[in-house]
């Protein structure tokens, strides 16, 4: 299905509240875009914003602050980031990423979906992806 061009940035930030119900959450979230992005990015982005929050409520500093999940959009690529706030010291970086029992499978989603990924140190700890629309999705 052919899907008319995006054209500048969008941007759409969600509060992921802690608990057993974040990952849907989350999943939900980025299914509310799922008529702006390519069909298999938004099944990628999904499948990932389920595994990241999941790891950064199991990571993270005790307490009720919500988690923050960004998704931007420029021509061409996706963006997501999940954010800890301030007071999320443990989570260390992309070391951490490779630290539980599920970093095997973590890392290897990560990697097969993600063009670019990372962590950054702003505010407290906010893990990135992005992923660029693919040929077959336009």
């Amino acid at each position: 299905m052919n899907r008319p061009p995006v054209h500048g940035p969008s941007v759409a930030e969600f509060e992921i509240a802690p608990g057993p119900t974040a990952p849907g959450a989350a999943r939900r979230a980025v299914g509310l875009l799922t008529t702006t992005l390519p069909p298999s990015v938004g099944d990628d982005l999904r499948l990932i914003a389920s595994e990241l929050v999941t790891y950064g409520l199991l990571n993270r500093a005790t307490g009720d602050a919500p988690l923050i999940l960004r998704l931007a959009r420029t021509d061409g690529s996706t963006r997501l980031e999940i954010a800890a706030g301030r007071g999320s010291s443990d989570l260390e970086g992309a070391e951490l990423l490779g630290r539980d029992d599920g970093a095997a499978i973590r890392l290897k989603l990560i990697s097969m979906v993600a063009d670019r990924w990372g962590v950054e140190t702003r505010d407290g700890v906010v893990i990135w992806l992005e992923i660029d629309d693919r040929a077959t999705d336009l």
